[in-house]
């Protein structure tokens, strides 16, 4: 064990990532994240400061030639996302943490898959089953359905339909969906990393900070290499630090900690400051000219029928039973009238346009399965300074823009379907530390 409590890796102590995998059970958390930041500060690849009790700033050291150590495969995505959020001029620590998530192709992704590749050639981690028996399993699987198939027609075609039970044909039906149902779990199953004996060790080794040390290392107005290294211990296994601002996902207890989901809210300083700017839900797409007769005529025809009803059973001979019937069909009429015209105004306003310039404060891609191909939509969310929108775009990767980026957006109200992004700067608004 080290002096900051983290375990070691033969002589050298363990990156703090590795140990909030091996902690974790495997499970690779926004911890890690967060933790590799204070050990870049703490190795001098950045520069830490702390304004205002309790508030670490971290900041991009000034020349190409201030620091001399090297930078590791799952450290450089971390030091490159630092160096787009806060520059030289610095950024909060808890903005800093959460900056996996506003970019997760650039960000997270390349991380989260160097930090598993470098534990499991360590032997820190591996599958919880082995890819051989995997694919052995789903041969099998897979083997036995063909099989069974084969048999049942042979069976069909030696046996007249009067002396042929279906309920052979039944099991391979409800043993054929069970396959399909039961199979994918179980291979994800597998495929979920578990800790190695190696692993466990070095869990053990790990010990926490005590609660002075941390207090006195996260109060340090210019924290040394030491504090930092104690600081990224605590957060790598999840242990509060008192008096210092942190996210309720780096403690373990508080908050799950869970990384690589698209962000729900975001880091913003588009007026001077930050600000946790919530974005919303993914917008809902409206029909195309096509499918609305196909969604609005049902809707008309339905009302109308409904309307005529409660109009029928009113002027009928009075009797007792049409006064609830009529009030009954005049319900379903208007409700099933209020969701045509929802629809009907939704489709003709399904053109409208709307601008926003503003800050880019999240990008992220997701992969929709289509009968053909995949599917891959661009999800952008920019900051106008009073809300974020929440734009989509089907063909645009956006390779080239950054979170921090100001931009100027047209786009369809209605579908948030993106037609036209202009990037105005690409430098970022960095906030000066207050204190």
């Amino acid at each position: 064990m080290t002096a900051s409590g983290l375990g070691q890796i033969g002589d050298q102590p363990a990156p703090p990532a590795l140990v909030s995998l091996v902690t974790s059970g495997g499970r690779l958390t926004a911890r890690a994240y967060a933790a590799t930041i204070l050990d870049l500060a703490a190795r001098g690849l950045l520069v830490a400061t702390t304004p205002r009790p309790g508030e670490l700033w971290c900041a991009v050291p000034a020349g190409p030639d201030a620091v001399g150590a090297s930078v590791g495969a799952f450290e450089q995505p971390v030091l490159d996302q630092v160096t787009r959020v806060a520059g030289r001029t610095g950024a909060p620590f808890h903005v800093l943490a959460d900056s996996h998530a506003s970019d997760l192709p650039r960000a997270w992704r390349p991380f989260a898959a160097a930090v598993t590749d470098t534990a499991k050639r360590a032997g820190l981690v591996r599958p919880r089953v082995p890819l051989a028996v995997r694919v052995v399993v789903v041969i099998a699987v897979v083997g036995a359905f063909v099989l069974v198939v084969r048999s049942q027609a042979a069976a069909s075609h030696h046996f007249s339909s009067a002396h042929h039970s279906p309920v052979a044909t039944v099991l391979l039906v409800v043993g054929a969906l069970a396959a399909l149902l039961v199979l994918p779990r179980l291979l994800r199953y597998g495929a979920a990393l578990t800790v190695t004996s190696t692993g466990r060790a070095m869990a053990r080794a790990t010990r926490p900070p005590d609660r002075a040390t941390l207090a006195r290392a996260a109060s340090a107005g210019q924290p040394g290499a030491a504090d930092l290294s104690l600081l990224a211990c605590a957060v790598a296994i999840g242990v509060p630090v008192p008096g210092m601002l942190l996210n309720p996902s780096l403690v373990r207890g508080r908050g799950t900690g869970s990384a690589g989901q698209p962000p729900a809210q975001a880091w913003s300083s588009l007026t001077g400051q930050w600000r946790l700017v919530p974005i919303g839900p993914v917008p809902r797409q409206t029909f195309t000219a096509a499918s609305s007769v196909v969604i609005l005529i049902p809707y008309l025809g339905w009302t109308l029928m409904f309307a005529f009803g409660a109009y029928f059973a009113v002027i009928v001979p009075a009797d007792l039973w049409r006064l609830p019937v009529a009030a009954g069909l005049g319900a379903l009429a208007v409700l099933i009238g209020s969701r045509f015209v929802t629809h009907l105004v939704t489709w003709l306003t399904r053109n409208v346009r709307a601008e926003v310039t503003g800050q880019v404060i999240a990008i992220w891609q997701v992969t929709y399965r289509g009968y053909d191909d995949d599917v891959v939509v661009s999800h952008l969310a920019v900051d106008d300074g009073r809300r974020a929108w929440h734009l989509l775009s089907g063909g645009q990767q956006y390779a080239w823009l950054a979170t921090g980026d100001l931009v100027q957006v047209r786009f369809l109200r209605r579908s948030a379907q993106i037609l036209d992004l202009t990037r105005l700067t690409a430098d970022a608004i960095r906030p000066a530390p207050q204190g």
